[in-house]
This record gives C-alpha cells, structure tokens and sequence, in this order.
C-alpha cells in the first residue's frame, strides 16, 4: 500500500475497513513497525503487541460475521496512561507509579471498548 495508513482519519480509516480494502490486522501491524521505528519520540510509555494483535483479529472476525460494533471497530487508539485500561500500567509517568497495573477500565476505556477500537 503506498499510502501511509497513520496519515489517515479515523473515519477514512473506518470507512476502509469496511469495505475491506484494509484489515485491522494490517493497519495495526504498519502502526506497530511505525512505532517501534520512532522510539526517540516517546509516544508510547509501554506497547502490548500480542494484544493489539489479538484485538484486531477479533475485530476482524467480528467484521467478517458482520457482528462490527461500529465504526470504531478494529481502530486503534493510543490512550494516555493517566487513564485506566484493565490489566494496562497505569503510572501518570510517574516513577512513583512504576510498575502499577490497572484492575479498572476508567469510563472512557469502557466506552471505547464497548465501540470495538483496539486500546
């Protein structure tokens, strides 16, 4: 794909997974390599990658059985960790907080979860 998908909107994005010309697989793979090559800026405090991948062939199962939850399913969304997300640290980078995990999704968390974007 020539055009670089992190340039896209979130409804461009949505718009091209459903109609298939993208996977969340695939757009969640070219974020990932994006980020793992612009580690200088520090974007991200931590990175489940198993996860992130986990989620997206979910949502793309979902979209295959066309049980979409929306049209933020299969879309990542990078999520500030002073905001909780279950079993995600939670440090307000903060070294105070190092190594503290969320037992709780905060309501956004629920929210975004319930529309189906990969956190």
């Amino acid at each position: 794909m020539s055009e670089s998908l992190h340039t896209l909107s979130a409804a461009e994005l949505s718009r091209r997974l459903a109609t298939g010309s993208v996977t969340s697989r695939t757009l969640v793979e070219a974020l990932l390599a994006r980020a793992k090559t612009h580690t200088v800026l520090g974007a991200f405090n931590s990175l489940d990658a198993e996860d992130v991948l986990r989620q997206a062939d979910a949502a793309d199962r979902r979209r295959a059985e066309g049980k979409s939850l929306g049209s933020l399913d299969g879309i990542p969304v990078g999520i500030k960790d002073n905001i909780a997300v279950r079993e995600q640290p939670l440090t307000c980078s903060s070294k105070m907080l190092a190594g503290f995990i969320s037992p709780y999704d905060s309501t956004v968390a629920e929210r975004l979860k319930a529309a189906g974007a990969i956190l």
